[in-house]
């Protein structure tokens, strides 16, 4: 049996109330929430104005709203659990492992994942801030690279948090700022120098990492990329869940 369309008859007495059940159903899975210092590496709260249904039920977000419990080092995730008629989001480092075909989204549960942040790998700063879109399966995450001093190191290993969902990535890349952040490069796209036409680099995952490797030779070697005191770039994985 196929999908059937929703069909409104304004004769049917009690057809507004139909149209609210039918709404319901097609809204399932939405997730609108918005989360403050979006763009930046500051500690974030739900926004004022977030909207999010849970498990059949809508919960509106009035005023912004902190998220209670405590982050850790690595990757966060923000989940919206239900007492009465609130909603509330708390941090919790432990990862989705399926995504929920009836309710449509990523549960533990009768919670649901809303977003994810990565703390820790530069100081105290918050990176890869990342509201799961609605109602798919093919999900993306972005974790920064931290501290590389390509003049002195060739190899670096990140942790991607995917351990237990390893073979659900399907892409890995990595982009490259110099000192100045005026240039980003992908590491394994840009060639040796003007003259050869092989990358300067390797990006490869194992089910715990990202490893980023510069060749000998690369154009990273350079007076432009041995800083040590700001993040070298960002890891942006595709998977699906």
């Amino acid at each position: 049996m196929g999908g059937e369309q929703y069909v409104y008859s304004e004769g049917d007495a009690a057809w507004f109330s139909t149209f609210l059940v039918r709404a319901e159903k097609t809204s399932k899975g939405m997730n609108g929430i918005s989360l403050t210092e979006y763009s930046t590496s500051v500690l974030c709260a739900v926004a004022a104005g977030s909207v999010v249904e849970i498990d059949g039920a809508f919960f509106h977000f009035d005023d912004e709203t902190s998220v209670t419990g405590a982050v850790a080092t690595g990757m966060n995730y923000i989940i919206c659990s239900v007492t009465g008629t609130t909603a509330s989001p708390y941090w919790s480092q432990d990862i989705f492992s399926t995504y929920d075909t009836v309710k449509a989204g990523l549960y533990t549960g009768s919670a649901k994942y809303v977003a994810e942040c990565h703390y820790g790998h530069i100081s105290t700063e918050y990176e890869g801030k990342y509201v799961y879109p609605e109602r798919t399966r093919e999900l993306k995450r972005v974790v920064p690279i931290g501290t590389w001093v390509m003049t002195t190191t060739n190899v670096v290993q990140v942790a991607h948090g995917l351990d237990t969902i390893f073979l659900s990535i399907k892409n890995v890349a990595a982009h490259i700022h110099n000192d100045n952040r005026t240039v980003g490069l992908h590491l394994d796209r840009y060639s040796l120098d003007d003259s050869v036409s092989a990358p300067s680099g390797i990006v490869q995952w194992t089910s715990a990492d990202v490893v980023l490797q510069q060749h000998a030779n690369s154009l990273f070697h350079s007076v432009n990329y041995n800083s040590d005191d700001f993040n070298r770039g960002y890891i942006t994985l595709w998977y699906i869940i």
